[in-house]
């Protein structure tokens, strides 16, 4: 899975699925604006799963609509190419947009056709919000806000009273969405290899963050059964 590296000076985008269906305009538009751009057919989204390339957004033009991209958006926003962290544009059109899941929950869309003005803006903002993240040592997961700095957990604004092994292994997990941890893994890197106590503990512990920051239903922390526990990637709601 691809993770979050702050890039150069030249901002980095990923392609999808533009270079048939917008094969000069857009690409051409992104260059002249100060991007460099790597394209990707549909086929290849899985390759962006080994990519070592430092990416600033991912982009996918859904000007069509099929069981292909359907697919793609699924492995994309369902956090099994990327973490969450970098944002993911939709390029859609009035008639794609009718078509598109409601709870493809997309950080940014651009409609066409554009202006490229508008295009340039929304695309840099929504960018630069996410690099604020990053720079500020905050990870923030829908209502949930981590401050890395300053150990503070906030839900809705409101702060939360967690103990520092609760802040750890929220942390711990949050950092890591997507992964599965087994009881025992959790319970040695959070605890320390010479803890005495038992997995039980890690349990204890999932319940009572689950109980603080509002998790129902398993929305954030998730139990893999038989294995252990698991922060979701998914930008698409629970089933």
């Amino acid at each position: 899975m691809m993770n979050r590296k702050l890039p150069d000076n030249t901002p980095k985008l990923a392609l999808i699925g533009c270079s048939d269906i917008l094969p000069n305009g857009l690409e051409n538009d992104l260059t002249e604006a100060g991007y460099s751009c790597l394209s990707f057919d549909f086929s290849l989204v899985k390759l962006l799963e080994n990519s070592t390339e430092p990416l600033d957004a991912v982009i996918i033009c859904l000007i069509d609509w099929d069981d292909d991209r359907l697919e793609a958006c699924e492995k994309l926003l369902g956090g099994k190419v990327f973490t969450p962290d970098i944002p993911l544009v939709a390029v859609v059109n009035e008639k794609t947009m009718r078509k598109i899941p409601r709870q493809f929950e997309f950080d940014e869309i651009i409609i066409t056709p554009y202006s490229r003005p508008e295009m340039e803006f929304r695309l840099g903002r929504i960018i630069y919000q996410f690099r604020q993240k990053v720079s500020r040592n905050i990870i923030e997961i829908d209502d949930i806000s981590i401050t890395l700095d300053s150990y503070e957990v906030r839900v809705k604004d409101r702060l939360l009273s967690l103990t520092l092994k609760e802040y750890e292994l929220l942390k711990y997990l949050a950092s890591n969405r997507g992964r599965v941890y087994t009881r025992e893994s959790l319970l040695e890197t959070i605890w320390g290899f010479d803890y005495y106590g038992g997995t039980r503990t890690v349990d204890v512990h999932i319940r009572r963050l689950r109980s603080k920051i509002g998790d129902v239903n398993e929305k954030y922390i998730k139990t893999v059964r038989g294995v252990g526990y698991t922060f979701r990637a998914a930008r698409l709601p629970v089933a």
